[in-house]
């Protein structure tokens, strides 16, 4: 078993809390190219009328997955800003939803929260109050990760072959998406155009091939 990072921003963060949000798509690096009406890819062919192609444990696709392979696990990253009570306590707040919590008590992480903490300032200055600036979920350290995820499933898929189940496992439901997509859509459509909000215009359009990793919610300190 190993275990990744992966990144999510917020509105996934949440859907990732409820326990909404079962699945993500994300696109393959390497696309599998069409020739003479099969798909090729890492020395597999499959036809050009097949959308999903599952990726089990020791397929060929499946071994070429940067996400990990089944039982595998990913910590995820997320924007989370260093901030010290007015008790003294160091810790972080994660800003998808506004929880706070401690840091580990140990040098490393003491030495980490200041690098946080000094978060896009000039060299020599030091935030005022007691709360420094936004992080990125890229510099998130591993012991602030309160959400671990086990792989229960991969496949290699055609953006469009999701569908509204499989949209409302990606986290189609969060509130919080209204203002960004819109209301009286499909939860496909919304899925559709948050795919758009996240890579560009014409994205959902072009049917990537892309990863499908599904996962279970296990402790973050198990």
């Amino acid at each position: 078993m190993r275990e990744r990072p992966i990144l999510f921003s917020a509105p996934m963060v949440r859907a990732l809390l409820t326990g909404e949000k079962t699945q993500t798509r994300r696109t393959m690096k390497v696309q599998p190219v069409l020739r003479s009406g099969v798909w090729e890819l890492f020395g597999t062919g499959w036809s050009e009328s097949i959308e999903t192609v599952p990726a089990v444990t020791d397929g060929a696709v499946a071994l070429n997955c940067p996400y990990g392979r089944l039982g595998d696990r990913l910590w995820v990253r997320e924007a989370i800003v260093a901030e010290e009570l007015a008790g003294g306590d160091d810790g972080v707040r994660y800003l998808a939803d506004d929880n706070w919590s401690a840091i580990p008590n140990t040098p490393e992480a003491a030495d980490r929260w200041l690098t946080l903490f000094h978060y896009g300032q000039s060299e020599g200055s030091r935030p005022s109050g007691l709360r420094g600036k936004g992080v990125p979920s890229i510099h998130m350290p591993r012991w602030a990760c309160r959400l671990v995820l086990e792989i229960t499933s991969i496949r290699a898929e055609r953006l469009n072959a999701c569908s509204e189940a499989d949209a409302i496992a990606e986290g189609s439901r969060e509130p919080s998406l209204v203002p960004i997509i819109g209301g009286g859509w499909s939860e496909r459509d919304v899925y559709a155009r948050l795919w758009e909000h996240i890579n560009g215009k014409g994205s959902w359009a072009a049917n990537p091939w892309v990863w499908v990793v599904e996962f279970k919610k296990i402790d973050a300190d198990g």
